[in-house]
């Protein structure tokens, strides 16, 4: 019996590419008096081109997404001034988090399952200050039991240790916890791997094979399993 459901994060309860482009409206506003020309859907495109979805291009500056942004909008935006580096990076790092967007059907499920009992967790791959400002933006951090960050346990999906490490923490056995999550390798399998029962969220991530039985196109299907 399932009675512990674990989320993911990004492109699970938030959406990713809709929290940049409310990232870029605030950008444009706050930027506009300082650069000869801002355009949204450059600044859009050129954001997530680098992002990725939050696994960064493969043609990226640096290892962190935040590094490569902030490079970006340094070199590429036409500044009238001379612009300072950490200052654009500090403003991804603080203001992405309060520009999140939720997944639709997010809160509808979380209060749902929150509602029927089940224990909730999340794991999430990232800085755990950025995952804890994140659902905080979103009002969701009150429905978490257990909130668990790569960056801060030291191992990241689809390491099955970092599953482990969330059931534990939700005081529940693998086997009675349930993972969701939007990647199908990181997500769905790595859950697996540590003997969770796992659904996977269609729709962000490519298969080059057939999907598992055990999937939903949004959230508000996952009813369904509970």
């Amino acid at each position: 019996m399932i009675d512990t459901v674990i989320f993911d994060l990004d492109n699970t309860l938030t959406h990713r590419n809709n929290s940049i482009a409310a990232l870029c409206k605030k950008f444009i506003d706050q930027y506009k008096d300082k650069l000869k020309v801002i355009d949204f859907s450059s600044l859009y495109k050129l954001i997530t081109s680098i992002d990725n979805n939050g696994y960064g291009s493969i043609n990226n500056t640096h290892k962190k997404i935040k590094l490569s942004i902030a490079t970006a909008l340094l070199e590429q935006l036409d500044w009238k001034y001379d612009m300072n580096f950490e200052e654009l990076l500090d403003y991804w790092m603080l203001e992405f988090p309060k520009s999140s967007v939720e997944m639709y059907g997010a809160s509808e499920i979380l209060k749902y399952l929150s509602n029927k009992g089940y224990r909730l967790g999340l794991v999430s791959n990232g800085a755990d200050e950025s995952r804890k400002a994140t659902l905080e933006s979103l009002g969701f951090t009150h429905y978490f039991e257990a909130i668990i960050s790569s960056g801060a346990v030291g191992f990241k999906k689809p390491d099955p240790r970092i599953f482990s490490h969330a059931a534990a923490c939700l005081n529940s056995p693998v086997e009675r916890c349930c993972y969701i999550g939007d990647h199908f390798i990181n997500d769905y399998e790595g859950a697996k791997k540590c003997g969770m029962n796992a659904i996977w969220l269609e729709g962000f991530y490519t298969m080059n094979q057939n999907p598992p039985e055990s999937k939903v196109s949004s959230l508000n299907e996952l009813k369904k399993y509970f």
